[in-house]
């Protein structure tokens, strides 16, 4: 039982390492050719990384149970297999027409940017780079559209003109010093939804443009390879996928908050949008509609105790959100549900606050925290 414990605990953090993997940001040209000189390498580090993730894992254990063995074949049999047949001589080929071509460009740089094309070219349809483990594909795919990158201007690509042509400006109008994005005013919800809701702009822009171009397979989602060697950035991708997420929980139409105290000092009474109710151990749960029939109202909880009264209030339609802030939200149900502790005082309410569905304003309020507009994708 322990070593199943610990076996499932190591597989899942070499496969999360393994995701992690970045090549470091070039500083310079020279960095580029010092870098992919050494992924050239018979024994660079990529090459000499799988048999080591292998061993770290318990591949090499024929003693373990053999479940256990099935479960780590299942994770990691095809990485150690990519090594053992001889593939990553196909990946150092590859490095190595890079740091050829690299170091031309001083030299001659119109021949070192047609070798620098073919290089890419070859990362792009190579056999090896189609069938290799997803680590060693974006270790690849970094070096190259790192590569690329330093060869063109990133406001001249094609999807990026489209994104500042259609969404840019109204994407920094709408966000930038305005709440729940940043401290400020509130950004008006109509203008939210306009932007991040379904079938707003940027839903329209990912829809339209952008989805051709990205690998939505695993998470974070990645530009594809040939929308990467054009220097696409891959936290643009990872914006795109952020949006996404919003979009399914603002769909323009509000949402329905249905209250249930769990425990409670004292009385209490919320209302939304000029709407409310109590919600209390000894009545049923309340349903409010957020931003409620008079949005302006904002939020209020009015707590009632032998000691007095006390009240949490914020105005506008983003009133609830305000009151919430700071209060640790406790997800259930993937988002559908909360459990929420507000206090005031001598004065407290514990309740569980359920949502139609797991995608709705609530669940989706983190993400919209420090949402910041790319200039350039």
């Amino acid at each position: 039982r322990v070593l199943d414990i610990l076996q499932r605990e190591t597989l899942a953090r070499w496969k999360a390492f393994l995701a992690d993997i970045q090549v470091r940001p070039f500083a310079d040209p020279a960095q580029a050719v010092l870098v992919s000189g050494r992924l050239s390498a018979p024994d660079s580090p990529l090459a000499a990384l799988l048999p080591e993730v292998w061993a770290q894992v318990g591949g090499l254990d024929r003693d373990r149970p053999h479940a256990m063995q099935l479960r780590i074949a299942s994770d990691f049999a095809a990485l150690i297999q990519y090594s053992e047949d001889g593939r990553m001589e196909e990946i150092a080929s590859l490095f190595a027409s890079l740091n050829v071509a690299l170091g031309a460009m001083d030299r001659d740089e119109p021949r070192g940017l047609q070798r620098l094309m073919t290089a890419k070219s070859r990362g792009a349809t190579l056999t090896a780079l189609r069938t290799a483990p997803p680590m060693v594909v974006q270790i690849v795919e970094d070096v190259l559209a790192q590569t690329s990158a330093a060869q063109a201007d990133p406001l001249s690509n094609p999807l990026t003109k489209a994104w500042q042509t259609e969404v840019l400006s109204l994407c920094k109008q709408v966000t930038e010093a305005r709440y729940p994005f940043a401290d400020g005013g509130d950004a008006p919800l109509a203008d939210v939804v306009s932007l991040l809701g379904a079938g707003g702009a940027i839903d329209s822009f990912y829809r339209t443009r952008a989805e051709p171009y990205i690998d939505t397979s695993s998470t974070p989602w990645r530009w594809k390879p040939d929308a990467r060697f054009a220097g696409l950035d891959p936290k643009s991708a990872e914006f795109l996928q952020r949006t996404q997420a919003i979009a399914a929980g603002f769909t323009g139409q509000g949402a329905a908050l249905t209250l249930a105290a769990l425990a409670e000092r004292g009385k209490t009474f919320v209302a939304i949008g000029g709407q409310g109710g109590p919600v209390e151990t000894t009545v049923a749960p309340l349903v409010l509609a957020w931003p409620g029939t008079n949005p302006a109202a904002g939020a209020e909880v009015r707590f009632t105790t032998s000691a007095g009264s006390a009240t949490l209030a914020q105005p506008g339609e983003w009133g609830l959100f305000r009151i919430l802030d700071g209060i640790r939200l406790r997800e259930r149900d993937g988002g559908k549900r909360f459990l929420i502790d507000l206090k005031s005082g001598d004065a407290r309410l514990f309740m569980e606050v359920q949502m139609a569905s797991e995608a709705n304003p609530l669940s989706r309020w983190k993400l919209l925290k420090g949402l910041a507009c790319p200039t350039a994708l």
